[in-house]
């Protein structure tokens, strides 16, 4: 069997992930297995087109398609991203149809799912035959148990691509709704105290939908925004996965994003961001500066800042990206502004640009209430830069001096209430009378609040 493995890491042939296909290579001699590394390669497939044509030529040849990442801010690397955006821009897609696929990838399983969840809708917006993804720890390689677990599961999927047992297809084929064009008028200035408003966004033509409204929102302020395009001089480059970030916060790459737009993301009192979407997500140099976010990702700097979204295309018909705009402003503890989008008639998106300005010079934004998101990923990346602390000292200082070290078996007087009550309930006379009353007593402590009020 010719398997293509597509790796999407920025390490390339030193990708952590890549190891658990020379697991796969090594247990499997009847699989052939071919490697292209195209997060690494990415600035070569952008310049030499023939490069890309090589890569769809071998998947064309091939029995299956094998996609390979590391998961990076709730997604696949911006690489990656950026690689799937010039397959369909070169409209290359009819190579990779009616072949299987599957994903493999590793991570901490923070957001594991909604990164193979893109894939899944890529591959059979490509027409491709997509078995669930694997999602490995990024330890399990080194554990007997979850390892064989992996080893099983793949040659399990190949043995079906075999028999030619496809999965059923998940998403429905949709003709992706294109924006009319916008005619927006000039935006009368709002009043309102100075704010430190950042502004991020790709690099625009004037002549676009996503420019115009970019100029409506400026236009409503009356002082200037903070505005980085996201330029060769502001992104050099996607996250490059090195962890020279993790001793000190200090990003290797220099640029704006680790400089001049980081410190202004830290000082800002709102933040905005404004992209086209490209295939089913944010376009793919949006997602390396929000890689690039990592320097910053384990530690919530943004909580209380509001997050605008301005946004160009079908948004509504992409659920997981809605559902990935609505996490990120959990995570970060950021009330979320918009979407704006140029799915709207024109006089709508004016109102709600308008309303998005009004309610950032007004600081009425909405607090949001923890949710899983939030609550869950901090639990997470607690646990994590816990027992990481020596390669994340940076994170492993911050998340001491701010007391999110909340492991629950330091919760002495918790502790101590349930021996009590263990003990209690181990004699049958006070379980019985405390069960028949088991309502009204979890009702007592809220009732004794409401009467404080």
């Amino acid at each position: 069997m010719r398997i293509t493995v597509i790796n999407g890491s920025p390490k390339g042939k030193n990708s952590v992930t890549l190891q658990y296909i020379n697991a796969l290579q090594k247990t499997l001699p009847d699989c052939t297995f071919t490697t292209f590394h195209v997060a690494a390669e990415l600035r070569m497939l952008e310049r030499q087109p023939e490069r890309l044509e090589q890569i769809v030529a071998e998947v064309q040849s091939c029995d299956f398609v094998l996609w390979s990442f590391p998961v990076y801010y709730t997604l696949v690397p911006g690489q990656l991203k950026r690689f799937i955006e010039l397959v369909e821009e070169r409209g290359l897609t009819a190579g990779f149809a009616h072949k299987p696929a599957c994903a493999l990838s590793t991570s901490i399983r923070f957001f594991d799912h909604s990164a193979h969840e893109y894939l899944h809708e890529i591959s059979e917006r490509w027409d491709m035959h997509a078995f669930r993804g694997y999602s490995c720890h990024m330890e399990d390689l080194l554990h007997e148990e979850p390892r064989r677990k992996f080893l099983a599961y793949f040659e399990g999927v190949f043995r079906l691509s075999r028999e030619r047992a496809w999965p059923r297809r998940r998403y429905v084929r949709e003709t992706p709704v294109v924006p009319r064009r916008l005619k927006l008028p000039v935006p009368s200035m709002l009043q309102g105290p100075p704010r430190r408003v950042v502004l991020v966004s790709t690099v625009e033509e004037k002549d676009t939908n996503l420019a115009r409204m970019i100029a409506y929102f400026k236009g409503c302020f009356p002082f200037a925004v903070s505005h980085f395009e996201l330029n060769e001089e502001t992104l050099r480059s996607g996250c490059l996965g090195c962890l020279h970030c993790s001793v000190d916060n200090v990003c290797a790459v220099k640029d704006k994003t680790a400089g001049e737009l980081r410190d202004a993301l830290h000082e800002a009192d709102a933040i905005v961001y404004a992209a086209p979407l490209r295939d089913v997500f944010l376009d793919g140099r949006f997602k390396m500066f929000m890689d690039r976010r990592f320097i910053d990702g384990h530690c919530p700097i943004t909580h209380g800042k509001s997050l605008g979204v301005i946004l160009s295309g079908p948004l509504r018909q992409l659920a997981n990206t809605r559902f990935l705009l609505d996490a990120l402003a959990d995570m970060g503890s950021m009330p979320l502004l918009g979407p704006v989008t140029d799915e709207d008639p024109p006089d709508e998106v004016v109102r709600q640009l308008t309303a998005m300005a009004d309610v950032i010079l007004r600081d009425a934004a909405l607090a949001p209430s923890p949710s899983f998101y939030t609550v869950g990923g901090m639990k997470l990346f607690r646990d994590f830069v816990w027992s990481h602390s020596a390669i994340f000292p940076a994170d492993h200082r911050y998340y001491k001096k701010h007391k999110f070290y909340d492991f629950p078996q330091k919760q002495m007087g918790q502790r101590l209430q349930n021996f009590g009550m263990s003990v209690a309930f181990a004699l049958p006379q006070v379980r019985k009378v405390v069960w028949s009353k088991m309502i009204h007593y979890m009702l007592v402590p809220y009732q004794r609040a409401i009467e404080k009020l």
